[in-house]
């Protein structure tokens, strides 16, 4: 400590004021190497230096910005895939409903077809018993015929 005392009386007041900003701006040598000592808040900015603390801040907001961005990305694709994903089921759904209308179509028109070919049996069953022939086999009027096509 003397040593270290006498060193500073032999160095005028301008050197002093120099190695004190060199100390300040670029840390103490050797010292940033000691673990745990960069942490302590006043030690840590002389022993680390200016220069690094404010290069380390910087490197950690340039990394916060990259991951806000990357998760902006992140966020926009996601979207897109979801968006994607419920136009291939609207899709899909409308395919579904298609295929229950012609489903719905189809029976409409066999409950028509039923209905005319249950309405031709009556008029010839009642055209039968009017007439009194029996008939082996039945024939469907055109209209009937027609329809069931």
């Amino acid at each position: 400590m003397a040593a270290i005392l006498a060193l500073l009386r032999l160095l005028p007041l301008p050197v002093l004021i120099a190695l004190g900003g060199l100390i300040y701006y670029e840390g103490l040598p050797g010292f940033a190497r000691i673990p745990y000592l960069v942490s302590v808040p006043v030690l840590g900015d002389l022993t680390a230096g200016r220069v690094a603390v404010v290069a380390a801040k910087a490197r950690a907001e340039g990394r916060e910005a990259g991951a806000f961005v990357e998760r902006q990305l992140w966020q926009a694709a996601r979207a897109k895939a979801e968006d994607e994903a419920a136009k291939a089921a609207a899709a899909l759904q409308a395919e579904i409903n298609a295929a229950d209308m012609s489903v719905e179509i189809f029976r409409k028109n066999d409950r028509l077809r039923a209905a005319a070919f249950e309405a031709a049996m009556r008029e010839q069953r009642d055209e039968d018993q009017k007439t009194g022939v029996d008939r082996s086999h039945c024939d469907l009027p055109d209209r009937v015929w027609n329809a069931t096509r």
